[in-house]
């Protein structure tokens, strides 16, 4: 929503004024409904972020610091 407000350019920060940016936003945008991710998406996700972590450590082993 802060992009969306930003996009706006409403500065305004007030609980009515948010609601009637979240109204505006839900009518011209029409957005899906969430759904989770399927349990292969979540898998995916966990293993993808598994190997960001260790080529993150196979780097920081090859080069230490100092």
């Amino acid at each position: 929503m802060k992009g969306y407000a930003s996009s706006q350019l409403q500065r305004t920060k007030t609980a009515s004024a948010d609601a009637a940016l979240i109204a505006r936003f839900g009518q011209r945008e029409d957005p899906r409904p969430w759904e989770p991710a399927s349990a292969s998406e979540s898998r995916l996700q966990e293993l993808t972020r598994a190997r960001q972590a260790l080529q993150k450590e196979k780097t920081r082993t090859l080069w230490p610091v100092g």
